[in-house]
């Protein structure tokens, strides 16, 4: 029998928390006063802004993937429903992710947290550039303060680049970012069970699911109905939990149309829950260890290799010369002097720029490139070690 999930616990162990919230959820808390007075956020968006400062002052690190840029966007152009034609769905994105942003800063004025739009499409997490660069971007934010706020970049993607819906995206980021929890929040109070799918919304309906052993079998069960302004349904929110659990974040699915809806399940332990199969390191291992190394070679000194071994970032000092030509997000194999593999990983510069840093301190690095380049060439996080020499 497995244990019930400790909700208090996971809460105050989680240390990077990315919240998702729905269309419909948002449009309903900001209210028609909300939209046509964007710098005087409605009770709920305040409550909304007061639980994600909440979270950050208690250390953790906090992403919030947003929907509602199209559909402000057709308010905003006074239509009453999504659109169909791609361009027009567009055309309302572009009108309502300024709109979104602009909501956002207010409420979070009187935390003094600055938000920071982040617009991707699918292949922004499939090239590996890209990849590294949007994580870079992410912890620079949470460096400086700020809010990391992502969107699927609707005003450009086309069908073949979309996530689907930002329950996909936020799912992806999880990866991204090494999260532990994902809150996904819409207008219901959580996941229902196939037979109890009629309409979830009435208030003598059944309690939602508590935890869910197995999102994936019960997402192909019950019908993925959406809102005239969202994309997403209760099915794509638990495909998107059967990606994020095998990235090691456990998941939960609740109302968040209530004031304070991330207090709420902090204090009352409410929504539908799904638990992590994995940790995100072990997750995140598992997928460098998939990965074939380029021609690309970084050798090292002993010291470096020493370093490496015992958890460390390879330092540009540590580097003796580069062999083989690489981009910036290529896996490189790190070897010593008498060529023994020690460890594969993303390398953070291309095989050209690389050269130029070999033996330098960090401190060194934006004279020698001319710009403020990362302080490491691989991420320990982005690096395992090779326990034999490759084939």
């Amino acid at each position: 029998m497995v244990a019930d999930l400790d909700r208090s616990a996971l809460f105050s162990s989680a240390e990077t928390v990315i919240v998702k919230i729905g269309s419909s959820a948002l449009m309903k808390g900001i209210g028609n006063a909300g939209l046509e007075n964007s710098q005087d956020p409605s009770p709920w968006l305040k409550s909304f802004a007061d639980d994600l400062a909440s979270l950050t002052a208690d250390g953790k690190r906090v992403l919030l993937v947003s929907s509602g840029a199209v559909a402000l966007g057709c308010t905003r152009l006074g239509w009453g429903e999504r659109p169909q034609k791609l361009a027009d769905a567009q055309a309302a994105a572009a009108v309502g992710q300024a709109a979104l942003i602009e909501l956002y800063e207010a409420a979070l004025a009187s935390h003094n947290i600055l938000p920071a739009q982040l617009l991707l499409s699918r292949s922004d997490l499939e090239d590996r550039r890209r990849y590294l660069n949007a994580r870079a971007t992410t912890r620079a934010l949470w460096d400086a303060g700020a809010l990391p706020i992502f969107n699927e970049n609707d005003t450009v993607t086309t069908e073949e680049l979309r996530f689907g819906d930002n329950d996909g995206l936020a799912a992806r980021l999880c990866h991204l970012v090494g999260a532990d929890l994902l809150i996904l929040l819409s207008n219901v109070d959580g996941v229902f069970s196939s037979e109890q799918q009629n309409d979830p919304l009435e208030d003598d309906f059944p309690e939602p699911l508590r935890e869910i052993a197995d999102p994936a079998a019960l997402a192909r069960s019950i019908p993925d109905e959406t809102s005239a302004m969202g994309t997403g349904g209760m099915a794509s929110k638990l495909a998107a939990a059967e990606v994020a659990r095998h990235a090691g974040a456990h998941i939960i699915i609740a109302n968040g149309t209530r004031r304070h809806p991330i207090l709420r399940l902090q204090n009352e332990g409410t929504g539908s829950w799904i638990r992590a199969t994995t940790t995100p390191k072990s997750a995140r291992r598992a997928w460098l260890e998939s990965l074939e190394p380029g021609p690309g070679h970084l050798m090292i000194d002993q010291g470096a290799a020493l370093a490496v071994r015992t958890g460390a970032s390879l330092l540009p000092v540590g580097i003796l010369a580069v062999e083989g030509i690489f981009d910036k997000g290529s896996v490189v194999t790190l070897v010593t002097r008498d060529g023994e593999p020690v460890a594969k990983g993303l390398v953070a510069y291309a095989h050209d720029e690389a050269s130029k840093l070999c033996g330098i301190h960090t401190e060194a690095i934006q004279d020698q490139l001319g710009y403020r380049g990362p302080r490491v060439v691989i991420h320990r996080d982005d690096m395992v070690i090779l326990k034999a020499p490759l084939e």
